[in-house]
């Protein structure tokens, strides 16, 4: 009885001990974002994980329903040197033409300590870059 009592008692302390020990969870940060062409703009939040970025915001575009006006969000994962790591692109029923539309996506950025730095592009219906800008963690 004396036996398992002191090794119950003994799990329970290499229990507590390991859990003083481990390191806690990075808590993800967040970093406000804004890029804008004329009177069109993509805008929302960064939030940074360990290996990958969430973008969410709105993309605006206020000219008519033509292919050239569609207005889609980039995102790029960089490392601390300014190298790209990934990119990913608002999905296409979320572009936005003559409104506003939400948008939510992941980039992955598979490294040690996770992205440096992400740089967000408004994007036109081609997805060509009309403006980027770079924010850091």
């Amino acid at each position: 009885m004396r036996i398992r009592l002191v090794t119950a008692l003994g799990a329970a302390v290499l229990s507590a001990g390991t859990l003083l020990s481990a390191p806690a969870a990075q808590a993800a940060t967040k970093t406000r974002f804004d890029v804008e062409v004329g009177n069109t703009r993509t805008e929302g939040i960064i939030t940074w994980y360990g290996r990958s970025v969430r973008l969410s915001g709105a993309q605006t575009s206020v000219a008519d329903r033509t292919v050239g006006q569609f207005r889609n969000t980039g995102g790029y994962t960089l490392n601390s040197r300014g190298r790209t790591l990934s990119h990913a692109v608002s999905r296409a029923e979320d572009e936005a033409h003559a409104d506003t539309r939400l948008f939510h996506f992941v980039v992955p950025a598979n490294v040690k300590g996770g992205a440096a730095f992400v740089r967000i592009c408004l994007l036109d219906g081609s997805l060509n870059p009309l403006k980027c800008k770079r924010y850091s963690r």
